[in-house]
This record gives structure tokens, C-alpha cells and sequence, in this order.
């Protein structure tokens, strides 16, 4: 019994040093590019070792060191450590290596290459980003940041000032959204210069494409300020996280909404940093349900402009929001622009966005406050091309959350405009909530039928018959010229083309980022729009094709009775 209580002890030690070094081994892999070395690491998972390479790589000329061998065999291709090797006959998935004596290592190696996309590569403390990935409040505040084009170009090579998580729901799954700042401005793939950039995780759309899609879709029926997007790889501390969507912000500046700055100038007049004020919290007041603000003593002359504008759900309202208003209608409001407003700035704004709302839901469309007519507040073209948006696409967010709207100081222009778009990955079908089972039906009218309460802002403009017709002008002229690149029908300027053209851009870092996060595990969408990234932009692609299909039956004979 001894011996054998030996013998086990003695396998179970040589079993667990096997596993040990297997899993100590990796292989990194390094590269050359605009006179800077760039490596990423292999990823360990379940016996399986994956090597994620850029795209923007040359394949035959990358630098390979492993941990514990000098050589290693995939098929009948030698890959030697410390040397220059030509990859391109070992991509592929799952294959088994071999040592220098031509014994089979454990577990399989796979080594992947995405697309020739740009991409990201983040150096940060490991400890601090353990953090970032638990807590939003949670702040980096110094790293580099290395973003090498698709042609090999770097575009920024420097230190981050700030990297945080972001977004609502979608910061609880696993793949986590970003936002960077970094020490100086720069022009990451031509979206022009600016030091903060969103990366967009895209975990609940397996096609991967309904952001981008939707963004380059606005920008070619020309919403104002229309956000820039461009596809690339991530990857933190030379680990690949995934393919993102890497975006601008939405946000005040000469390269994002270019309107008067109201936080500088509120600034500029007081003494003390305007964050250190207390804040404000009222309810019933100067004609609004509530009032949020902060207790800044002096406000420059002109407080009309510019304000930048997000509808967010009562409930985030109520808990969380420190920075907006709630209309006499019930629309809750945050300011996202001045980030920390006046209480007579909020007032100015709230009550103007009030009696527009006002107006916009009266029989005449006219405010029973000031007489005046709703498109008096708005600018009509905007708010159409907004609302063509949200019925095309289904948008699950349409009516209770990134809505954004903008405005400018009344010395330029004294309207509202509705834009940039923002968050369509809870859309065309995409989503589970059984509230939203009629939602997901390409064959159907949406804004104007989904709910019929006062703060569903596109019904309410619905029903006014001059805003009809011009959203069927809107239809016929811009956004139907526009589907038709979408949907192959003819072709595209610039980087918007048809979606079929768009996937086959992504196809090889869609699949390393479905390595790194398997289908399997992803959740939060509806499942009925493809359990697989085939599937899922299979469906997509029928959706829209049928979604056009309806559209046209209706806007290109007649207007939609009011239901």
C-alpha cells in the first residue's frame, strides 16, 4: 500500500509539472513597423495556445521567441526561436507541434492573422487594469498607446492620460468597452485629430457590424456632426482583446460638434474649478419636473449655447444623473455638455427642450406657453434624417436612451438639432426583451406604433402632417440612395460601401475575436438572430433586405395613416 501511495504521488507530481510547463509555454511573436517593434504574446486557454496576429503584419518577416524550446514543428514548417520566420504556412487552427526531437507537445497551437485593419496596442499596469475591468470608477491615468494604421503607418505613438471602462449594460459582460484619452491630439485613421476615442466591444452583436454600419449610414444621409468609425484589433499588454469599433466621442471641439464651448467660458469667469461646486437638486421648478445642476456663482453673457444633449431612461435619471432636466411632459434630459452646468443654464435649456416637447405633442403644434410652433425650436431636416434612423434600424434605445441632440449659442444658430447617433447593437432584431417582440418584425411600422407615450418624440412629430411629407422627401431623396449602397444596389463613395463589401473587410479578426470569445459564451442578445457570427450576419442581411422591402411598399406609394 506504501509503495503505491508513492507511486500515485510520484505520477500525480510528473502530471503536474507536465501541465505546469506546458502551460509556461508560449510564444511571442514581434514585428517591425515604421521604424517600431511591436509584439503581442500567446494566449493559454484549455490546452489550446493561440497566437493573435495583426493584420497589418507581414507574415513572413515576424520575429519569434518561445519560452523553454529553441525550435518548434507545425506540419513540415520549423519555426526557430530568435529569428525571423515565415508564418504564412502555419495559419490556421488547432495544429499539432512538435519539439526540436520530434516529440508531440501537449494541446495544439493555433497561430491567426486578422484582417489588414488598424491596430491598438495598449501598455498599462496589470493591477490597475484588473481594476478598470471591475469598476467604471475605476481611472488609468498614465500608459502608452501605440496605433499603427493599416498600411503599417503609426499614427500615434505616445502616453494615454486616462483609460476607463464605459457604457451602461454593456460594461457587465465580459469583453469590456473603453474609453481612451490620450497625452496628444492625433488623426487615427483619418477621423481627424482629437485625444479622446471610444472603443466599442460590440459584444451583443455577433455580426459585429450594426454599429459600424449604422454610424457610416448616417454620415452618408448626412447627419449633422455624424460620428467617424473605423474597425480594429486591440490589444492590452500584448494580449489580444478582441476586434472593437474604435469611434469619436461625442463631444464639443473643432473636430467633433463644433459649437460654441459654454464649459470654457463658464470657466473662464470663475475662480474656483467648476467641478468643486456643490450640486444642485430641484423638483417642480421654473417649469420643469425636475432640475439638476451645480451651484456655480457666475455665468458668462451669453448662456444660450452650445449644449450638448442625451434622453436617458427615468430610472438612470432618477439615480444617477447629476447634470440635466426633466421636462413638464416626463423626458428625462442629461446634459452631457456643459459637464457640470449653471443652475441657470440648466434652466435656459430645460425649459426651452420643455416647450418644444410642449409643442410637439399639441393638436396645432404650438406652445400653449409661448405660442410658438414646434419647428420653430428644431431644425426639421435633422430631426427627419434622426427619425429615418430609428425606424430603419429598429433601435431598441429609440425612445428612452442615447437620443442625442445638440445646440449651438443663440449668436449662430437658435434651433435644435437631432444627432450624432449613437448605440445600434440592441437593433435590427437583435433583441430579446419581450416587450420588444413586435419590434423585431422587419414588416412593420415601429417609431410610431411602439409606444404611444408622450416622450416617444417621433410619434409625437409624426402627427403633424408637414413633417410627413418631409420625411417622405427625406425617404426618396437621401436615405433611400443611401439603403441602396447598403444593400449592394449600387455602388458607394469614399469608405461607404455595401454591407456584403464591409463584412469581407472584417472576416479573418472576426474570427481570431470569436477565438478569444467564443460564440458560445456571449449572451444578452436574441438568440433567434444566429447563435454564430454566419448566422447572425446571415440574418442581418435578410433583415435589412426585407426591412427596405417594407419601407419602400409604404413611403414610395403613400404616407402611413396614423395608427
Amino acid at each position: 500500500m506504501h509503495k503505491l501511495y508513492v507511486w500515485l504521488s510520484f505520477s500525480i507530481l510528473l502530471l503536474s509539472l507536465y501541465v505546469v510547463a506546458q502551460a509556461s509555454f508560449s510564444v511571442t511573436a514581434s514585428y517591425e513597423t515604421d521604424g517600431r517593434t511591436v509584439s503581442v504574446q500567446s494566449r493559454y486557454v484549455n490546452e489550446k495556445h493561440t497566437l493573435y496576429l495583426p493584420g497589418n503584419w507581414d507574415i513572413s518577416k515576424v520575429y519569434i521567441t518561445f519560452s523553454g524550446q529553441d525550435v518548434i514543428r507545425i506540419g513540415d514548417t520549423y519555426i526557430r526561436s530568435g529569428e525571423v520566420n515565415d508564418l504564412s504556412s502555419c495559419l490556421g487552427k488547432k495544429q499539432k507541434f512538435y519539439n526540436a526531437k520530434g516529440r508531440q507537445m501537449a494541446g495544439t497551437l493555433s497561430i491567426l492573422q486578422g484582417s489588414p485593419l488598424p491596430s491598438v496596442h495598449l501598455t498599462v499596469r496589470k493591477r490597475y487594469l484588473n481594476e478598470v475591468n471591475k469598476s467604471k470608477d475605476s481611472e488609468i491615468t498614465d500608459g502608452e498607446v501605440l496605433y499603427v494604421e493599416s498600411d503599417g503607418r503609426v499614427s500615434y505613438d505616445g502616453r494615454l492620460t486616462s483609460f476607463k471602462g464605459r457604457g451602461n449594460s454593456t460594461f457587465a459582460y465580459s469583453k469590456k468597452p473603453y474609453q481612451l484619452k490620450l497625452e496628444e491630439k492625433a488623426n487615427l485613421s483619418g477621423m481627424g485629430k482629437a485625444k479622446t476615442w471610444i472603443l466599442l466591444a460590440n459584444w451583443l452583436d455577433l455580426s459585429q457590424m450594426r454599429n459600424q454600419m449604422m454610424l457610416k449610414l448616417a454620415k452618408a444621409v448626412g447627419i449633422p456632426y455624424a460620428l467617424d468609425c473605423q474597425m480594429a484589433d486591440v490589444y492590452i499588454n500584448g494580449n489580444y482583446n478582441g476586434l472593437y469599433l474604435i469611434t469619436e466621442k461625442i463631444q464639443i471641439g473643432k473636430q467633433r460638434v463644433a459649437i460654441a464651448n459654454l464649459e470654457e467660458t463658464t470657466e473662464a469667469v470663475n475662480e474656483k474649478d467648476v467641478s468643486a461646486f456643490r450640486k444642485i437638486k430641484e423638483t417642480d421648478t421654473e417649469g420643469l419636473q425636475m432640475l439638476r445642476g451645480y451651484a456655480i456663482p457666475r455665468d458668462p453673457e451669453d448662456i444660450t449655447g452650445g449644449y450638448i444633449l442625451e434622453i436617458e431612461k427615468t430610472y438612470r435619471f432618477t439615480d444617477h444623473v447629476f447634470n440635466g432636466f426633466r421636462t413638464s411632459n416626463g423626458l428625462s434630459v442629461t446634459i452631457k455638455e456643459p459637464t457640470y452646468s449653471t443652475r441657470a443654464q440648466v434652466a435656459y435649456i430645460g425649459k426651452r427642450f420643455s416647450d418644444f416637447h410642449k409643442a410637439v405633442l399639441s393638436e396645432d403644434g404650438k406652445s400653449p406657453d409661448t405660442g410658438m410652433y414646434y419647428s420653430d425650436y428644431i431644425d426639421l431636416p435633422s430631426f427627419a434624417l434622426k427619425w429615418w434612423m430609428e425606424e430603419i434600424s429598429k433601435n431598441y434605445d429609440a425612445f428612452a436612451s442615447s437620443q442625442f441632440y445638440f445646440k449651438d449659442s443663440d449668436l449662430v444658430d437658435g434651433k435644435i438639432y437631432a444627432g450624432p447617433i449613437w448605440d445600434y447593437d440592441l437593433s435590427f432584431g437583435n433583441i430579446t426583451a419581450e416587450n420588444f417582440r413586435l419590434g423585431r418584425l422587419p414588416e412593420r411600422d415601429y417609431v410610431v406604433t411602439y409606444t404611444t407615450k408622450k416622450t416617444n418624440l417621433y410619434r409625437a412629430l409624426y402627427a403633424h402632417e408637414e413633417f410627413k411629407e418631409l420625411l417622405r422627401a427625406t425617404y426618396l431623396q437621401t436615405v433611400r440612395p443611401a439603403l441602396a449602397v447598403l444593400l449592394g444596389e449600387k455602388e458607394g463613395t469614399g469608405d461607404f460601401s455595401s454591407l456584403q463589401n464591409e463584412l469581407a473587410k472584417i472576416e479573418d479578426s472576426c474570427e481570431m475575436n470569436f477565438t478569444r470569445w467564443p460564440e458560445s459564451i456571449v449572451s444578452g442578445y436574441d438568440r433567434e438572430s444566429g447563435t454564430t457570427h454566419a448566422q447572425s450576419v446571415d440574418f442581418l442581411m435578410r433583415f435589412l433586405r426585407r426591412r427596405v422591402d417594407y419601407l419602400d411598399s409604404v413611403w414610395l406609394e403613400h404616407i402611413v395613416e396614423e395608427p
